[in-house]
C-alpha cells in the first residue's frame, strides 16, 4: 500500500501544489484525499482480496463506550476485518514543511484501542 501511495506522491498534481504553496493545507488535504481514493478504488491483494478504500466504519466493541466522543472512526484504507488477525489499516496524513501532523482527534488511537490495529501513516509528503 505504500508504494502505490508513494507513487501517487511523486506524480504530485498543480492543485494540490498550489494550495501547499499558499498555506490552504486543507484544501490540498481533501485534493490528494481524493486522488487516492479514485487512484486505489480497486486494489486488490495478491490473492486476489479486495482493499477496503474510503468505506467501512470501525466501531468500538461491544460494552466499550467512545472515550473521544466518536462514535465510529472511518480509516481510508482497510484489509480484513477489525479484531481479526490478517486486519490492517492505513490513514493517509498531511505534512506541512515536511513535519507530519498530529492526530488530533485521536483516531489513531481509537482505531487501535479498538481493533489491536495502530493504523500506519501515508503521507502527502509535502515539502
Amino acid at each position: 500500500m505504500r508504494r502505490q501511495v508513494d507513487k501517487l506522491n511523486r506524480r504530485g498534481e498543480n492543485a494540490s501544489r498550489s494550495a501547499v504553496a499558499a498555506g490552504d493545507y486543507r484544501v490540498a488535504g481533501t485534493i490528494a484525499h481524493n486522488r487516492m481514493f479514485k487512484r486505489l478504488g480497486s486494489v486488490r491483494t495478491e490473492s486476489n482480496a479486495p482493499v477496503a478504500i474510503n468505506r467501512g466504519p470501525v466501531y468500538p466493541p461491544p460494552g466499550v463506550s467512545p472515550t473521544r466522543g466518536y462514535n465510529y472512526r472511518l480509516p481510508d484504507i482497510q484489509y480484513g476485518l477489525p479484531g481479526s488477525a490478517e486486519y490492517r489499516v492505513w490513514d493517509y496524513k498531511g505534512s506541512g514543511g515536511g513535519h507530519p501532523f498530529s492526530d488530533p482527534t485521536g483516531q489513531f488511537e481509537d482505531i487501535y484501542d479498538w481493533t489491536g490495529q495502530r493504523p500506519q501513516e501515508l503521507y502527502y509528503g509535502w515539502k
